[in-house]
């Protein structure tokens, strides 16, 4: 049976595995705990929130507050052949909603390529792109796999050897309950 290719470059159902076939990127998973904070108003480290219900399941966060400049950054780098320069992401978070009112949740991601020669101390701008999302009512804790964003194409050209740094803050939106990061998946698209 032939290999299938499905979304963003995962092996489709029932598909035989052929390495040799493999795209030239997949998806990265970046977790709350590799994120460093900027702001100094932003808390300083993540936090565990453990649900003792019947799966007693610890989720590692990052706390987002309403109207905070909060900013975390990580440098990532791209996958091997990577040349269109472009990438989505999708923010996986939870939301303790204490009035059950679903409202809108935003996140940004900021993006730009460092590559040999880059001048940290530079005036840059990140260009950035959204997820937004409207949680289901409810005022227990739930855990939220936001929308995907637009794609953002990076100023600069692609390259093996460069690096991406990316800016994850929270948009403006409607939702007064604090925001827990867990961690975000970043498509090279």
């Amino acid at each position: 049976m032939p290999w299938k290719m499905g979304r963003k470059g995962w092996p489709g159902a029932g598909a035989a595995f052929n390495p040799a076939s493999l795209p030239a990127y997949l998806p990265q998973w970046i977790p709350a705990g590799a994120w460093v904070p900027l702001s100094t108003n932003t808390y300083k480290g993540t936090t565990d929130l453990e649900y003792t219900g019947a799966n007693n399941i610890v989720f590692n966060s990052l706390r987002f507050d309403l109207g905070t400049s909060d900013q975390w950054h990580f440098v990532t780098l791209p996958p091997l052949n990577w040349t269109t320069g472009k990438i989505t992401f999708i923010p996986h978070y939870i939301v303790h909603d204490s009035l059950g009112t679903p409202q809108n949740m935003v996140f940004e991601l900021g993006a730009e390529f460092i590559q040999d020669g880059f001048l940290p101390d530079a005036t840059t701008a990140f260009q950035t792109i959204t997820s937004t999302k409207i949680a289901g009512v409810s005022t227990v804790p739930q855990y939220i796999i936001g929308t995907e964003s637009a794609e953002l194409t990076l100023t600069g050209s692609p390259a093996d050897t460069g690096a991406i740094a990316l800016r994850m803050k929270r948009g403006s939106d409607s939702e007064s309950d604090p925001l827990y990061f867990t961690g975000v998946k970043l498509l090279f698209v």
